[in-house]
């Protein structure tokens, strides 16, 4: 029986982002699951727990640093990296500035 390294939450809508990520988390023996946007997030939480989310920057229904906000207020310990498509460094330091882990730009690099 293999042990899961931890439970990954990946929020986001892109659900080819989405089944890149599951893939190359799973490999390394993560416990993947998604959700398409920050209310589906909340339904997750009220069912299970994870131990870092991925979250798209700007998740459909909110704005991003507000669902990051609401994340920190909720789960202060919870380490959340915020993803983003248009690389926009100003945004990606606004989200460090609110709580964020760190960030990664889309497309992946695995390596990343």
């Amino acid at each position: 029986m293999t042990h899961s390294h931890g439970r990954i939450l990946i929020v986001d809508s892109n659900t080819g982002a989405v089944d890149e990520l599951r893939e190359i988390l799973s490999q390394d023996g993560y416990e993947v699951s998604s959700a398409r946007d920050p209310n589906d997030a909340r339904v997750y939480f009220e069912q299970s727990s994870a131990d870092l989310i991925l979250t798209d920057l700007q998740p459909p229904h909110m704005d991003g640093l507000t669902f990051l906000t609401e994340l920190r207020a909720s789960f202060q310990d919870l380490p959340v990296v915020l993803m983003t498509a248009n690389g926009s460094l100003r945004t990606a330091v606004e989200g460090l500035k609110a709580g964020a882990f760190d960030y990664l730009t889309k497309p992946f690099l695995v390596d990343e």
